[in-house]
């Protein structure tokens, strides 16, 4: 391998991916959110349902996710029920896709052209 071919290879291997979207389920989150039509939301129970999580793990990871301004929360109450509603930020979609490219560029160091 030459010098040049080792030094592509190795800025793909350190391609730097999102601390807080590392975990495969904030990432699902994210991923879930990105995929809504623009100002989408999607509710605590319906992202529960969709990704087969508890309710203590998906309210920690949203909790995360909302801290760290990747995810707007919005409270409201539906009958006497309260209800959070979940949308991704302007930020938590750019660190999503930053953290898509990293995978990516991960992956083509192994060989394997991005999907």
């Amino acid at each position: 391998m030459t010098v040049d071919a080792q030094e592509m290879l190795r800025r793909l291997l350190l391609a730097p991916v999102d601390p807080i979207l590392a975990d495969l389920n904030r990432l699902r989150v994210a991923a879930a959110l990105v995929g809504l039509p623009p100002g989408g939301q999607l509710s605590f129970t319906a992202l529960r349902k969709l990704l087969d999580l508890t309710d203590g793990n998906l309210g920690q990871h949203v909790r995360v996710l909302a801290e760290t301004g990747y995810v707007d929360v919005t409270r409201t109450s539906h009958g006497r029920r309260p209800q959070s509603l979940y949308a991704i930020t302007a930020a938590g979609r750019a660190a999503f896709e930053r953290h898509s490219e990293a995978l990516a560029a991960i992956m083509a160091a192994g060989g394997r052209p991005p999907a």
